[in-house]
């Protein structure tokens, strides 16, 4: 029977506490059952401002009883793979010394997102946004090889970056260091965003009209996940909640999860603070959607 870790998301603000801060918050997780946590994307900016600060959150986690199993890379207009022109140095600089920072922690995935649609890109298209994204993954595939790290895609709910594109992208890179990431509350804002006049997804694709909604971005995704985001929300905003609050469908979605034959960790990026929830809560909601022992998910046979 094959198992994968569950990994715990803490809120980024915690990240620039002192360090006996982030060591309760921490320890607080492995007394609840949680003892693998996320390399968060602010954790990646603090190592890359200030180098020494690896030692110091490595020192946290061990002092906390955690352990770092996958990562986030830092994302936005200056990260986004698709980036092109004057950015595009800059930005394969920062995402090379991401995964570099990643295999500090001894990670063994770490999540990209891809093709953002934003004023910032607005010369391009959704098909040469993934294009640049195929081109930069073929530059930073040397770099993942080398540190033995998988680079997952993510799905969002922009262009250029739903299932299909994602899919497109992993077969392009046909590589064992590149798969799929999961996110199961952007998934939920392109099956039930339809409901609401105004939604994130709507916002993103110029109209309620335009939006191509979908129930189906876990069944496209699911022969390429190597991770993915646990969240929920109700379809109209990006909301990381706990699930069960929000209207995803995970009487369908934990039993597919348990088949993806590529997948290495499984990660809820609920955000204790947005979900006003105590650590003991968030295991104990988990542990009951997924069957958790110490912190790892048993998968279907």
């Amino acid at each position: 029977m094959r198992e994968v870790p569950f990994t715990v998301y803490c809120d980024e603000e915690m990240m620039w506490c002192q360090a006996p801060v982030r060591q309760h918050f921490w320890s607080v997780c492995a007394a609840n059952g949680l003892p693998h946590v996320v390399l968060t994307t602010e954790i990646i900016r603090a190592v890359m401002g200030n180098y020494e600060m690896a030692e110091q959150f490595r020192k946290d986690a061990a002092v906390a009883g955690v352990k770092f199993v996958d990562a986030h890379a830092p994302f936005g207009p200056r990260e986004d793979l698709g980036v092109d022109g004057d950015g595009r140095n800059e930005m394969l600089a920062r995402t090379r010394l991401a995964i570099e920072i990643a295999a500090l922690f001894g990670v063994e995935t770490i999540t990209f997102h891809i093709g953002h649609i934003r004023p910032e890109y607005g010369y391009l298209t959704k098909e040469q946004l993934v294009v640049n994204a195929c081109e930069t993954l073929h530059e930073l595939l040397p770099v993942a090889e080398r540190c033995g790290i998988i680079i997952a895609v993510e799905n969002i709910w922009f262009p250029g970056c739903l299932a299909g594109d994602v899919v497109k992208i992993v077969q392009q890179l046909n590589s064992p260091y590149v798969g799929a990431c999961f996110d199961a509350g952007h998934a939920n804002l392109m099956e039930h965003g339809v409901l609401h006049e105004e939604s994130d997804a709507s916002a993103a694709w110029g109209g309620k009209a335009n939006v191509p909604w979908s129930d189906k971005t876990l069944e496209t995704l699911l022969p390429y996940l190597v991770s993915t985001h646990l969240h929920d929300n109700d379809g109209q905003r990006d909301r990381h909640l706990l699930p069960g609050s929000g209207n995803a469908a995970w009487e369908r979605i934990v039993p597919m999860l348990k088949r993806a034959p590529r997948l290495r960790v499984i990660q809820s990026e609920t955000s204790p603070m947005l979900a006003r929830a105590s650590y003991a809560r968030v295991a104990e909601v988990y542990t009951r959607l997924l069957g958790l022992d110490n912190g790892m998910v048993r998968m279907a046979d």
